[in-house]
């Protein structure tokens, strides 16, 4: 983590956290896209698929809570209202949930959502850092590499 101090420090604008978080998850969905399901050679290729996941899977979160926290602080909010996202998807998990509460609980992470890609960021500096840039550069947006 040496490498990239400011990964979850700072702030991004609407356009580079949709850019950056859409090339991540088409990866994700690139490397689902090539898994071999077709006759017997899932079985063979799946404990190498799942150790892929695992291995492509931790940096992918990693690298979308840092998109997510940097969105946050560009609106003005802290890391903590992640946990409006993280807890209604916990709940739904871990325990047997209405329908009634299951629709709230995801209307309140699209809400959650909808805020990150279309709530404007502050127009000046604030307590998470300098207005961010709009010039797009894939790997600042993402390692957030701005000083």
């Amino acid at each position: 983590m040496e490498k990239f101090p400011n990964l979850f420090r700072g702030r991004i604008s609407r356009k580079n956290f949709v850019i950056a978080y859409l090339l991540i998850l088409a990866l994700g969905f690139l490397y689902f896209g090539f898994m071999p399901i077709e006759g017997g050679e899932f079985e063979r290729y799946s404990i190498a698929w799942g150790y892929g996941l695992i291995i492509l899977l931790i940096p992918f979160i990693i690298i979308g809570f840092s998109l997510q926290i940097r969105r946050l602080h560009d609106i003005g909010l802290s890391w903590k209202f992640m946990l409006v996202m993280i807890i209604p998807k916990v709940l739904q998990r871990l325990f047997i949930i209405s329908e009634e509460i299951n629709i709230i609980l995801n209307a309140i992470v699209v809400l959650y959502w909808a805020i990150l890609v279309f709530k404007v960021g502050e127009n000046k500096d604030n307590e998470y850092g300098l207005k961010p840039s709009l010039d797009f550069k894939l790997w600042k947006a993402i390692f957030n590499l701005e000083k």
